[in-house]
């Protein structure tokens, strides 16, 4: 007897799903707020150029700035500022709200085909090491989900 569909109906009438940026009931991320998200375009993370030169890869760091960082290229879908990307991760990383990591998962791939930006084929996507102790207190790593 699998009771899952049962224990998911009742913790959804005791423990509704609403949606992190403005509250409505049934989802973790409604449409309406994600229709309100702005991408940010790939540009040099230091000065915000956006300039494209033949065969630089997207959020490459330009030419004047790399001698003030490490990196060579950053990308980031939105500004650290932005309250509803935040409250998003937060939930996953604090609350434990797993359901998240999807959502997440598909604002990067929308980014990413928004700007069709292509990677080296030798690029690799690797999660971000978390602490063994964060991880056990936490019971997953965030990045690996995403």
């Amino acid at each position: 007897m699998n009771i899952a569909p049962l224990k998911r109906v009742i913790l959804d009438l005791l423990f509704p799903l609403s949606c992190l940026g403005c509250g409505q009931e049934g989802v973790w991320f409604c449409s309406s707020c994600r229709a309100g998200l702005k991408f940010l375009p790939p540009a040099c993370f230091l000065c915000g150029w956006a300039g494209v030169l033949p065969r630089t890869p997207a959020g490459r760091t330009c030419v004047s700035c790399r001698d003030k960082t490490a990196l060579s290229c950053f990308l980031s879908p939105f500004s650290y500022g932005d309250k509803m990307p935040r409250e998003l991760i937060h939930a996953l990383k604090y609350l434990r709200i797993t359901p998240v990591a999807p959502i997440l998962a598909g604002l990067v791939r929308d980014y990413q085909a928004y700007y069709s930006l292509r990677f080296p084929s030798e690029a690799l996507l690797i999660p971000v090491p978390l602490h063994p102790k964060k991880e056990r207190v936490r019971g997953f790593n965030q990045s690996l989900l995403i």
